[in-house]
């Protein structure tokens, strides 16, 4: 047997005139016995979440995403577009535009990103798994839709069911300044 087991079992079922060795003993296993269980059972839930949380990113984010090095965006010729189509292992390409914006709807207000897609956007990207109200609708012929994230959806009290009723969406102006302008914040 091992020796330490060996005085473990002497300290915690030995017979003593006084009990207090034990009952510290007890409390002692006791306690790392339910600590031990209760990180087994957070890691174990956290081993979930991370699963259900990856399978939702990938699903949501391309593969592979091209950024510009500097700045906010590039100009992409269609001769580059093709190059990339035709490369092996290449399914879709899409083009995407980003900008922080404020949304208003109803009198409700919030901060958020917009991302201007393309129509190859939705074949990217699999919505099958993410889209839990309505369906992928991006736009019409004249009228232009959007696919909101349950939060900015639950801020600004979106009612999916009234098409009538628009999202006003307020980005700030961008334009060339002059280097030699006092006004730096013209344009905003």
């Amino acid at each position: 047997m091992n020796l330490s087991f060996l005085f473990a079992k002497r300290y915690l079922f030995g017979k003593k005139s006084t009990n207090a060795i034990n009952i510290i003993s007890g409390l002692a296993v006791l306690g790392l016995a339910i600590g031990t269980a209760a990180m087994i059972l957070l890691l174990s839930v956290f081993n979930g979440f991370e699963h259900m949380i990856s399978n939702m990113s990938s699903s949501f984010n391309p593969d592979i995403k091209i950024t510009a090095k500097s700045g906010k965006f590039f100009h992409c010729d269609s001769i580059l577009l093709k190059k990339m189509q035709t490369l092996d292992g290449v399914f879709a390409v899409a083009q995407t535009l980003e900008e922080t914006s404020f949304f208003e709807y109803k009198g409700a207000q919030d901060f958020g990103i917009l991302k201007g897609v393309d129509e190859n956007y939705k074949v990217v990207t699999d919505f099958s798994n993410i889209i839990q109200e309505g369906t992928y609708k991006v736009g019409g012929e004249n009228q232009y839709f959007a696919i909101l994230g349950s939060g900015m959806r639950n801020k600004l009290a979106v009612n999916l069911d009234d098409q009538l009723t628009s999202i006003s969406v307020f980005m700030p102006k961008r334009k060339m300044m002059d280097p030699y302008s006092n006004n730096m914040l013209e344009g905003i």
